[in-house]
């Protein structure tokens, strides 16, 4: 079974998934500061310690 992590919401995803989507999210560019979560109709948005727990090194220099 792989790592996983759930936000406040209760919703889990793999790691290697939160790390591609919050990738993705901060390459979408100052609109991510409001990136959702994971799952459909949630409607929390994810914390910035999630997001900086998740993005890589390249991504988290575009983000601060």
């Amino acid at each position: 079974m792989l790592p996983s992590f759930a936000l406040q919401c209760g919703h889990r995803q793999c790691n290697e998934c939160w790390k591609a989507y919050v990738d993705v999210g901060i390459q979408k560019g100052p609109a991510c500061i409001a990136t959702p979560c994971f799952w459909q109709k949630c409607t929390l948005v994810l914390p910035e310690d999630v997001v900086t727990r998740f993005a890589s090194e390249v991504e988290l220099e575009r983000y601060v």
